[in-house]
């Protein structure tokens, strides 16, 4: 390997990492922009997004990209599509560290990369090895677990983790970037965004700018853009020099820092049950991620980059 070549992968492992650990801190930022309600900061992070998302494609030249992207009728959908995906996986999300269940939206991205898997075989018919049968079997028991012992389905982990793996599906059928289609399904979500922000305001229950919002609070909804689109910029940028099993493996410091947050600094229930199902999901990507590095197939791995 050059010296250039070898630049290239520091480089990008030290984004692509970076990303994930970003992604595996950002509760911490929900956290702190709590007084404000989920549906009120998910349009925030919609608008914010645009606003710091336009600069970089302009400066990248992406817009044509956008563009032809959108004469074409059957991307238009896809990207309708995912816009409701990922609206709806935002929300989650944010509601998730707002209810104090960082350790169920955890589990969610835990479960994510073995959802996929099971959507590669269902839509796409592909094949599935023995070892990632058993992978996902084992993590159909961990949720089964959970079910039997609380005498509920854990559905906040579910709907996470189905909603983006269904997410990362629907960018498969549209030939666009990263940062390119969150443009574009941030645009589509913004109108709704807009309208629930200025309803907000007209009974008084909005938060930016509001008499006694402090500074703070106000720079800290700004903020919703900056994390959302950093950390996709950075992963964008490692995604593209260092191998796809290094990206598939890296995610899983997502969802750890993130169950680290919800036992050690918030304080969650992690009771038997939990440390159960949570075992067989860490024994099922064990296997995973043994059969991605001996196929050092393609795998469709879709990192955990919603938050």
């Amino acid at each position: 390997m050059s010296d250039s070549a070898r630049t290239e992968l520091r480089a990008g492992t030290i984004a692509a990492f970076s990303a994930f650990g970003i992604w595996a801190m950002i509760p911490l930022y929900f956290k702190a922009v709590g007084v404000v309600g989920p549906g009120e900061i998910l349009a925030h992070r919609i608008a914010w997004s645009i606003v710091f998302l336009a600069p970089l494609l302009l400066r990248r030249g992406q817009i044509r990209e956008m563009v032809t992207t959108f004469r074409v009728p059957r991307h238009c959908l896809w990207l309708v599509i995912g816009s409701v995906l990922l609206g709806f996986n935002w929300f989650l999300f944010i509601f998730a560290v707002a209810t104090d269940r960082v350790l169920d939206s955890s589990l969610g991205y835990f479960i994510n990369p073995l959802v996929f898997v099971l959507l590669a075989l269902v839509v796409l018919g592909e094949k599935l090895s023995r070892v990632r049968w058993t992978a996902v079997t084992i993590a159909g028991l961990a949720v089964a677990n959970l079910v039997w012992q609380h005498g509920s389905v854990p559905w906040l982990a579910l709907g996470l983790a189905a909603s983006f793996a269904l997410y990362g599906l629907s960018k498969k059928f549209v030939p666009i970037s990263s940062q390119g289609g969150l443009f574009i399904e941030s645009l589509l979500m913004l109108p709704a965004a807009l309208a629930y922000l200025i309803w907000l305001e007209i009974v008084g229950r909005g938060h930016f700018l509001a008499s006694g919002s402090s500074l703070t609070l106000n720079g800290l909804i700004i903020l919703s853009g900056v994390v959302t689109v950093i950390p996709l910029a950075m992963f964008a940028f490692g995604a593209r020099r260092i191998p796809l099993a290094t990206i598939g493996l890296a995610q899983y410091i997502t969802p750890s820092g993130q169950f680290l947050l919800a036992v050690f600094v918030f304080g969650e229930t992690f009771d038997r049950a939990r440390l159960v199902s949570f075992g067989l999901i860490w024994i099922a990507l064990a296997l995973y991620s043994w059969d991605l590095l001996v196929r050092r197939a393609p795998a469709k791995v879709t990192p955990a980059h919603s938050t």
